[in-house]
């Protein structure tokens, strides 16, 4: 369900209509708060009619220097929540770059004239005195995407109003009003199907219709659960090795992968667990929840594994581990107990997914170790699909969701302390944890030079793992 924002500054029939309709399921969406920049909105008291969080932000010079001021003052309320579109029905004041680039989903306007004509206020009275003088025989009203430039933007949607020649004024607004209501929530519908479901760090999922979905692998680099920078290909590596490991590991476990073209990815639709299934062959890592951090710390029991003592940073461990983590905006490392315990699975289910990650992981390993790598750890995504079945998704065994080494320099590295050769993000994520704590501080601009390195990885490994 998509989460809206609603911009008002008057009486809010409007704002009426959209939450009308999202109750009654005619839009798969909620309004999730309100923006007046008038105290006296009659729209306020709708919104809390309908129990629906609402907040007034009126623009005065003495509170707000400048317009700009106000509008990035505006943008950065609204950004302390999740919304997926963001909805002007009747606001009165032009937003500035200082809002539209700093909002982080598509602003739409509905305004009371055709697409060119009676730009800003007034519009239905101007059409109105229009007609009367014999210029016009019909007026309309349109949807469009927020731009600087007034009522300017990308056109959604318009419809056309006409006006007879006994109109009056009260009935011209009267029409407007009923036609309105029909052209937003359908501009609002069209701009919805548009947007993706899901919108994670490095991807974006789509809605394709028929139980299916689309991946947009992005170029993002994240860690330490942030936006790191950006890898120049990398999504459309990543949609490959991911095809090429769902393929080759069918007879394992069925997976929704159903085909690809560039860095987006045609899946069955699932719906995930909320867990993360990570497998470590070694003990290393430096992100909160990597094993190597918590050891480090003194800690010997892990997901619920104890670990002897005398362990070293980058050993093999005896035998592969499962080291689940919650799925949220940050990963909590939990052990199998406790994901039964919470809800996230079933014994059964969870028995069954263990099994199929170390399965997988086995075979990776295996595999890997032939066309000269290793595979360090990786991790693991689950799903049901519409008939309940199980399916890996998500990715497999790609440069983001696992770690490789290079197995020829592997022993050498180890024996004199130094880091793996590895095919990882792991050289930009000690480059930013050399330099700041990267879950509090400012990120460090990433060198290009450093960028360059790691997109050469990425194309190395994945002609590594693919070569025949």
């Amino acid at each position: 369900m998509f989460k809206l924002i609603v911009f008002v500054s008057g009486n809010g029939s409007n704002l009426e209509a959209i939450i009308e309709s999202c109750e009654l399921g005619i839009l798969d969406a909620k309004v999730q708060l309100v923006v007046s920049n008038r105290h006296d909105a009659y729209a306020l008291e709708r919104a809390k009619k309908h129990d629906i969080r609402s907040i007034v932000m009126q623009y005065t010079k003495d509170e707000y220097h400048s317009r700009a001021a106000y509008d990035e003052r505006l943008a950065d309320i609204v950004n302390q929540h999740k919304y997926d579109l963001i909805i002007l029905a009747g606001w009165m004041h032009i937003m500035s770059t200082a809002f539209l680039s700093n909002v982080k989903s598509p602003v739409i306007n509905l305004h009371p004239a055709l697409p060119g004509q009676f730009v800003g206020m007034h519009a239905i009275e101007r059409a109105f005195e229009a007609a009367q003088r014999g210029e016009i025989t019909k007026t309309g009203s349109m949807v469009h995407h927020v731009t600087e430039s007034l009522d300017a933007g990308k056109v959604i949607s318009t419809i056309e109003i006409p006006i007879r020649k006994n109109e009056t004024l009260e009935t011209l607004k009267n029409k407007f009003h009923y036609y309105e209501k029909f052209l937003l929530m359908s501009s609002i519908d069209k701009v919805l199907s548009t947007l993706p479901i899901y919108i994670g760090k490095v991807r974006r999922i789509y809605d394709a219709g028929n139980n299916l979905i689309s991946i947009e692998a992005s170029d993002k680099q994240s860690a330490f659960d942030r936006h790191i920078c950006t890898i120049p290909n990398k999504g459309e590596i990543l949609t490959k090795l991911s095809e090429f490991w769902f393929k080759l590991t069918k007879h394992i476990i069925n997976n929704h992968y159903i085909s690809s073209t560039g860095n987006i990815m045609l899946c069955t639709k699932c719906t995930p667990f909320k867990v993360e299934v990570v497998v470590r062959g070694y003990i290393t890592g430096s992100t909160s929840t990597s094993l190597w951090t918590h050891y480090n710390k003194g800690e010997r029991k892990y997901c619920g594994i104890t670990f002897p003592d005398g362990l070293l940073k980058n050993q093999k461990l005896d035998n592969p581990v499962v080291t689940p983590t919650t799925k949220s905006a940050s990963d909590k490392p939990v052990s199998g107990d406790d994901i039964i315990a919470m809800n996230l699975m079933t014994a059964d289910e969870w028995s069954y997914i263990k099994s199929k990650a170390l399965e997988l992981f086995n075979y990776g390993q295996s595999y890997a170790e032939k066309h000269g790598l290793i595979l360090v750890d990786t991790k693991y995504e689950f799903g049901k699909d519409v008939d309940n079945n199980i399916l890996l998704i998500d990715e497999l065994h790609t440069c983001d969701s696992s770690r490789y080494w290079l197995k020829e320099t592997y022993d050498e590295c180890f024996k004199n302390q130094r880091e793996p050769d590895s095919f990882d993000k792991d050289v930009i994520r000690r480059y930013v944890a050399e330099r700041c704590d990267p879950y509090k501080d400012k990120i460090p601009e990433i060198p290009q030079e450093l960028i360059a390195k790691t997109c050469n990885v990425y194309s190395t490994l994945y002609n590594m793992i693919v070569s025949k």
